[in-house]
């Protein structure tokens, strides 16, 4: 396993290799340095940040694996390891201008039965009613539209015409 230190001096060096090779690349500096950085994207966990605690107490090399694995199923405070590995990433994530993914929520609507009434209710059939000497369309949310013109004008409020 490479230590962060080796990605670091091959990241640094682009300048090196974009001088070198510029009379055959096509691609500008910067462009040359996103496509082929490298980056050390191993995850931590709260897990291994455990079994290094348990090394640094424990110098007999004689722990097994499966010892360790059992201690941490036994242990009740796994959540300050998960907690600490979390920012130790964060942190990483950050010097190497990576992206953080947002995770997707479900929002649940919750809609009053009143409102869920008028929306089962909803039609769109446009009848036709006489108001003040004149003939329109009207749907039932009370949109009115003007049979001659054939255009929206308002609604109906109260048997008042609301114009827009």
């Amino acid at each position: 396993m490479l230590n962060n230190s080796y990605f670091e001096i091959y990241n640094n060096s682009f300048d090196i290799f974009y001088k070198n090779l510029e009379f055959y690349l096509t691609d500008n500096k910067e462009t040359f340095k996103k496509k082929y950085s490298i980056v050390n994207s191993k995850k931590i966990t709260g897990y291994m940040l455990y079994v290094r605690e348990y090394y640094k107490k424990n110098n007999s090399h004689k722990n097994s694996k499966k010892n360790i694995s059992k201690e941490w199923e036994k242990l009740k405070d796994k959540d300050k390891y998960n907690e600490k590995a979390r920012e130790i990433l964060e942190y990483y994530n950050k010097l190497i201008n990576k992206k953080v993914k947002v995770k997707k929520s479900k929002v649940e609507v919750i809609v009053d039965n009143s409102e869920e009434d008028i929306v089962n209710n909803l039609t769109y059939e446009l009848k036709k009613i006489n108001l003040k000497d004149k003939e329109y369309y009207i749907d039932s949310m009370n949109n009115l539209i003007d049979i001659e013109k054939e255009e929206y004008i308002g609604y109906l409020l109260d048997e008042d015409i609301v114009i827009i």
